[in-house]
């Protein structure tokens, strides 16, 4: 088994994403191949979803930082 990772970006997914994925890819018995796309990403690529597939719920936690007085999320 591949840690997954995105396509595009080559970033690699961490934490309960890794169950996530590997067992989204152990159901439709894709675990030889360890890239995902998120479904904009294959639009972009002129890439097609079949009908009627569904995609694969992921978390993203980004870091709060305090500036100030206020306080802003921001992706890293």
């Amino acid at each position: 088994m591949y840690t997954p990772y995105n396509a595009i970006t080559g970033e690699c997914y961490n934490g309960s994403n890794i169950i996530a994925l590997s067992k989204s890819a152990n159901k439709m018995k894709c675990l030889n191949d360890p890239r995902w796309l998120t479904f904009l990403q294959a639009k972009q690529l002129g890439l097609r979803v079949k009908k009627g597939e569904h995609g694969t719920k992921i978390r993203y936690c980004g870091r709060v930082e305090e500036i100030g007085r206020a306080s802003c999320r921001e992706r890293v």
